[in-house]
């Protein structure tokens, strides 16, 4: 039985950068391309999603993988204090470039796993292991874990340098809800500018309970496509649906 994957885009919303929405996390997206046949795989990007904690203790993924920046590592450290209270049998890995720098300090914020460098090969190694029922860590190339029967505590596998990166897979872009990128946030206050809520609207909670009435939105996106069809037969008849075609598409597609 495949294991269920959740890698997680950290975000540490006091610093945000008003153009991050605007990019995929590349990182993210090379990971997602060298696992996602091997496992049953889901993306959290907090740049445009909400609800992390609450999809963790719904799901209960076996696996919870961060992508660390420095700038993100005090908001990050914390939010894995919690998911290891909600989900304390799940795996939870970090990496990206705080966490190859500073494996020691990113391992006593609460992780299993650190990933060291460029972590394909590693992170595909862990999933089939786990996959195929046994995790032996020392196998594992790249990463750091604690071993208190190791000197230090601590134990730094030796990195696979991938000469060849062409063998790599692309970036597995189509793991991303681009139209919820577009859209922005939930709440016109939070959505970034250049998303159809943030340059539209700027309503927020405390003004719509003020005035006791719902917020101002623009736009709605479903969550998943089962949702989309259960509030498509609950607010539209199908005489209010219609499907066309721009046209521009028969002459670029």
């Amino acid at each position: 039985m495949k294991k269920k994957v959740l890698l997680v885009k950290c975000l540490n919303s006091e610093r945000r950068d008003i153009y991050a929405f605007r990019q995929v996390p590349l990182g993210i997206a090379y990971l997602a391309a060298a696992i996602k046949d091997f496992c049953d795989l889901e993306i959290f990007d907090m740049l445009v999603d909400d609800g992390l904690f609450e999809k963790i203790r719904r799901d209960h993924p076996d696996i919870i993988g961060f992508s660390i920046f420095s700038v993100d590592f005090i908001s990050a450290e914390k939010m894995i204090r919690v998911i290891r209270k909600i989900s304390p049998r799940s795996l939870i890995i970090a990496g990206g470039a705080h966490a190859t720098v500073e494996a020691i300090e990113t391992l006593r914020a609460g992780d299993d796993l650190v990933v060291r460098g460029e972590g394909e090969l590693a992170l595909r190694a862990i999933v089939n292991a786990l996959n195929g029922g046994q995790l032996e860590k020392g196998k594992i190339p790249g990463i750091s874990y604690f071993d208190p029967n190791q000197v230090g505590g601590a134990c730094h596998n030796p990195a696979i340098c991938e000469e060849d990166i062409d063998s790599f897979p692309m970036p597995a872009i189509d793991v991303f809800d681009m139209v919820r990128k577009i859209v922005g946030k939930t709440l016109p206050s939070d959505a970034e500018m250049g998303t159809i809520r943030g340059d539209f609207s700027v309503d927020d909670a405390t003004a719509a309970n003020h005035d006791k009435r719902a917020i101002h939105n623009l736009v709605h996106a479903s969550e998943t496509s089962e949702e989309a069809e259960k509030e498509l037969g609950l607010w539209f008849a199908i005489e209010d649906v219609y499907d066309y075609k721009r046209v521009e598409e028969d002459l670029m597609f």
